[in-house]
């Protein structure tokens, strides 16, 4: 090839090869960071979730009858969904939550080790009940899981306590703090209180309320 004829072209039009220049190297730079964000992105992936991700099955409800504006008639129609899900073959558990892998859900809250004056963790926040440890596959380090008894007991005592005008002082706190059993990652107990199994230490909200880890 004659690149004479090109290189007397550029000493020419030196803004031009400039400009041709400028632009191949924009378009690397642009391919080079895209290759690192895409190997970052499959490394994050490829890591282990937790779950039992391949055996998950997600369904989904919507209500359809006005029926479905009273709060225990809701309550009784999952509950029986939950059953017939369950007794249906292969099934190993069935848990109705809003925590769904991957896809948010849950609320997003700010906690802190309970009596520290700084030390703000932002988290996610997941309602689950008997089920919802087996349901994903998942393991406890230690301490213990949640019974049928100890939900229904708690979703009763939240129910209550929210239907209701709360009083609070004139910082916003609760005048009665409300106290929930709550199982923790194992990084969040690391990042929290430094340890793998932080088993009776508490956290509290931004209100009051305190969180113990069971």
């Amino acid at each position: 090839m004659d690149i004479g004829p090109i290189l007397r072209a550029m000493k020419h039009s030196k803004v031009r090869f400039g400009v041709i220049v400028a632009e191949i190297a924009l378009t690397l730079a642009i391919g080079l960071n895209c290759g690192v964000m895409i190997v970052k992105a499959r490394a994050d992936m490829a890591q282990p979730s937790g779950f039992d991700d391949a055996q998950l099955l997600r369904v989904v409800s919507r209500p359809f009858d006005p029926a479905f504006a009273e709060k225990e008639y809701v309550k009784q129609v999952a509950r029986d969904d939950q059953r017939v899900i369950e007794s249906v073959a292969g099934v190993e558990a069935a848990t109705n939550t809003r925590f769904l892998p991957w896809q948010g859900g849950g609320s997003s809250q700010t906690l802190r080790v309970l009596g520290a004056k700084s030390g703000d963790l932002r988290t996610q926040i997941y309602p689950a009940d008997e089920n919802t440890l087996k349901v994903l596959g998942s393991r406890l380090i230690a301490g213990k899981w949640f019974s049928r008894e100890e939900v229904e007991q708690d979703i009763e005592r939240i129910d209550r306590l929210v239907s209701a005008n709360r009083p609070t002082n004139e910082s916003g706190r609760v005048l009665e703090p409300l106290n929930q059993d709550i199982v923790i990652s194992r990084r969040l107990a690391q990042d929290a209180f430094g340890v793998d199994v932080p088993l009776g230490k508490l956290f509290e909200d931004e209100t009051g309320d305190t969180y113990r880890v069971v």
